[in-house]
């Protein structure tokens, strides 16, 4: 009895998954008849839904069944790169971010998702210059602009704790040697804290926080031993 009840509950669990598969399975050749017709719009729609459903499923259709030549495939890979980010499958979400930006490289919401995914991998460097593209393109971007403040004070904070260290550790500086610390000290402001006051100046205009203005009060801080 409890065997029987056990196999009846395993093969319960197991329908809604073999549901999903089969609807996930109907919807291809749907969108092959709306690719036939050139209803670009539907077959987009429809793609979605399968990416939604079971996105490897839906990126194995892509590989075999779409022509790359055509647009189609571009906004294809966009939806398998929006469903590989909520999977939390970064570096898929990443390779078909790149498939979409090879075509729309100006694309904010797509550069916006593949410098998230560039992070998620643990590709900071990358993450910041994607975010610098961003920039470029909106200077007001708020996520870019959050990102590049803290990247930027942290990489301050970083050179400037290895100019202490180098400099204090002198018991009796010479003038040469105090000139040539102001100097970096002033050097590493400009290049570093000054960017990352910026950016999150413009990210404060738009979205106010405690944090935010707590890491700008650090600048300033910073800022005034640099001129001092």
């Amino acid at each position: 009895m409890i065997k029987t009840l056990t196999l009846l509950l395993s093969l319960m669990c197991c329908v809604p998954s073999v549901l999903r598969a089969q609807e996930t399975d109907m919807l291809f050749p749907r969108i092959s008849r709306a690719l036939a017709r050139d209803s670009v719009d539907r077959a987009v729609t429809l793609f979605r839904q399968a990416a939604e459903k079971d996105v490897e499923q839906a990126e194995m259709f892509y590989w075999t069944q779409v022509d790359k030549t055509q647009n189609v495939a571009v906004l294809f890979s966009a939806e398998l790169a929006r469903s590989y980010q909520k999977e939390r499958s970064f570096d898929k979400a990443y390779l078909f971010c790149q498939e979409y930006l090879q075509r729309y490289p100006d694309d904010l919401r797509m550069l916006e998702l593949c410098a998230s995914a560039s992070l998620m991998r643990g590709e900071e460097e990358e993450a910041a210059d994607i975010y610098r593209n961003i920039l470029r393109l909106d200077n007001d971007n708020l996520q870019a602009n959050i990102f590049l403040g803290n990247y930027y004070f942290l990489q301050g904070e970083r050179e400037r704790d290895r100019l202490h260290k180098s400099y204090f550790h002198i018991k009796t500086p010479t003038r040469m040697q105090y000139a040539r610390y102001r100097n970096r000290l002033s050097n590493i402001f400009r290049n570093t804290y000054s960017k990352a006051r910026d950016c999150l100046r413009k990210a404060a205009r738009q979205m106010p926080s405690d944090g935010t203005q707590h890491t700008l009060d650090l600048i300033e801080q910073i800022r005034k031993e640099a001129e001092r």
